[in-house]
């Protein structure tokens, strides 16, 4: 299906979704495939504890910022990794995080996290790998546990890096250390709809969307998500459907990408995926229709979003 501004369905293969639970588009983010991401990933692979220290990399992204805010919706001291100063400040003052900080400025990221984490890390929620694994690696407390999610350290490598040198901490301190593809969970979608409209209800869910309009930038899109370039952002409370929305979206298996175009980009050839979601409203069948493109770059691929409108 590619990159389009429409398509015409019969409706096969698409998922009604609910408008009033939040704006069509979060069911993009933080009501479709990297919320969900974050639900299980957290919940049914790290099983936090109140009281538990939870520490997630790549915080302030789609999957990363609702990671943070379940851990602290359940009791969970949270603390955040992010790459510059805005997103910081946002998981700290709009996502709850006890404590964040800027990877890219930290002169020793071992030694920030330790700083950080006076008494260890009960669960780490990864999401960038590299040094951020080795850094939680040290701080990791025993029985600890580790929830594989992505490897964004890695997406651009031209050749496989070296693994942590202090992975034998994973014996020594008796971690389980689990990786998941999230189509695995599918079945929680009702549960996870559920409890995340609750806490929408109360003001405990916040995230922020990134927005570039016309499908002419959507490459320039596409590559940003490589760099953790964002900007233009609207919060969760406008109703305006943008026309290209950028997220992060994790563990879609390349068995399950149902049709291939090439994509060059960072001197590298890359495929996309099209995937639709959309709700029918009824009365007027009118149609809010999303094109979802998927780089699946080693494990994780990355998304951008394309949404529209279809009258019927």
């Amino acid at each position: 299906m590619g990159w389009r501004e429409y398509f015409v369905s019969d409706g096969a293969g698409l998922t009604r979704i609910d408008p009033g639970n939040a704006p069509v588009q979060a069911y993009l983010g933080t009501l479709g495939m990297p919320g969900l991401t974050a639900y299980c990933g957290l919940l049914d692979i790290g099983r936090p504890a109140e009281g538990e220290t939870v520490f997630v990399s790549a915080a302030a992204g789609a999957v990363g910022s609702i990671v943070c805010q379940i851990a602290r919706i359940k009791g969970c001291r949270v603390v955040g990794s992010a790459g510059s100063d805005e997103k910081v400040a946002w998981l700290k003052e709009a996502a709850g995080a006890d404590e964040a900080f800027n990877y890219k400025t930290a002169a020793d990221l071992a030694e920030t996290l330790g700083r950080l984490t006076p008494d260890g890390i009960d669960v780490y929620y990864e999401n960038v790998g590299g040094r951020h694994l080795a850094a939680a690696l040290d701080h990791m407390n025993t029985r600890g546990r580790i929830v594989m999610c992505g490897m964004i350290d890695q997406y651009n490598a031209v050749k496989p890096p070296a693994g942590p040198a202090n992975l034998g901490y994973v014996i020594l301190k008796q971690l389980r250390m689990q990786g998941f593809i999230v189509m695995d969970f599918m079945d929680r979608m009702p549960r996870f709809h559920a409890d995340m409209g609750q806490w929408i209800a109360e003001g405990k869910i916040k995230w922020k969307e990134t927005v570039m309009e016309g499908i002419e930038n959507a490459p320039a899109a596409f590559i940003g998500l490589f760099t953790g370039k964002k900007g233009g952002y609207k919060d969760q409370h406008d109703q305006a459907v943008p026309r290209v929305s950028v997220f992060r979206a994790h563990h879609t298996p390349r068995s399950h990408l149902l049709k291939y175009s090439p994509c060059l980009t960072m001197g590298r050839v890359l495929y996309s995926m099209a995937a639709i979601s959309c709700s029918l409203s009824g009365e007027n069948s009118e149609a809010i229709f999303t094109f979802c493109s998927i780089c699946p770059t080693l494990s994780t691929p990355m998304m951008v979003v394309l949404t529209g409108r279809l009258i019927l």
